[in-house]
């Protein structure tokens, strides 16, 4: 886990670094006062060139969307930098703990409310493991005027029966309508019980272009759900010769009882 995480923060920064260096020789952007974004800063102060790069001088701004798998609509995403309720944003209960599931992080579960139960996909396997599970419409494009990272790391637990959840996410634009960036989720969790661990890892790379008249979004999803739900592996003997032998038809009970003699 620790490996994961430090080699992709090291792509990250070496990602970063090397989006910055293209932005600035080919980029073409405009601050919020209507001026070139490559030559002021934040405030509207021309940017000196031979100067050292600080946060001021960094240009700030971006905004998110989704887009409908149907008709390709495009719904804004307020970006949410509050950290109240973050402890609940992990929780796979949900933040309210209306969901039902196995106990474990990433778990099959199902939501108590029926009318956020999402419709069922053509692949309804993966529609219990929604908590990590990424489908096009859950992806999430970034437009900003400076490369865009998010580190977010959970651990819970001790060696035995911890949980841990690492996730990142990078964005940055080329110019003002072309952009691209991924997202990587890995979850784990152990389990208290046997054939319950879960391995779930997902990475997506997605791109989008606005045009004049033409929108494009591209998004790439790889899904690995490795999980157990806690019960034991049955018998194909059981499935495949149903009539010769049956396991928990064939079993003999001895109930002890307590006599009286002297009845």
């Amino acid at each position: 886990m620790k490996k994961l995480f430090f080699t992709t923060l090291f792509i990250l920064v070496c990602t970063a670094l090397s989006a910055q260096n293209t932005i600035s020789q080919y980029g073409q952007g405009m601050s919020a006062t209507g001026m070139d974004g490559n030559r002021y800063d934040r405030n509207g102060n021309p940017i000196d060139t031979t100067a050292v790069i600080d946060a001021s001088t960094v240009p700030v701004g971006l905004n998110a969307w989704k887009i409908d798998t149907r008709f390709g609509e495009m719904t804004p995403v307020p970006v949410d930098t509050l950290q109240h309720g973050f402890q609940n944003s992990n929780d796979t209960g949900g933040p309210t703990g209306h969901y039902t599931y196995l106990g474990n992080l990433g778990a099959p579960r199902i939501s108590h409310v029926f009318f956020e139960r999402k419709e069922s996909s053509q692949f309804f396997f993966t529609d219990p493991y929604d908590f990590t599970v990424r489908k096009p419409s859950d992806v999430v494009y970034t437009n900003t005027k400076s490369p865009f990272t998010n580190l977010t790391y959970f651990k819970q637990g001790d060696g035995r029966y911890g949980e841990e959840r690492f996730k990142a996410y990078f964005a940055v634009n080329v110019n003002k309508r072309l952009g691209f960036g991924f997202d990587i989720d890995y979850t784990y969790g152990r389990g208290k019980y046997d054939s319950q661990s879960t391995a779930l890892f997902n990475g997506n790379l997605f791109a989008y272009y606005h045009g004049d008249q033409y929108d494009m979004h591209f998004s790439f999803i790889n899904e690995n759900q490795p999980a157990g739900d806690g019960r034991r592996k049955p018998d194909l003997r059981n499935v495949f010769y149903p009539d010769q032998s049956v396991e928990y038809l064939e079993q003999q009970y001895r109930i002890p009882c307590l006599s009286d003699s002297s009845v």
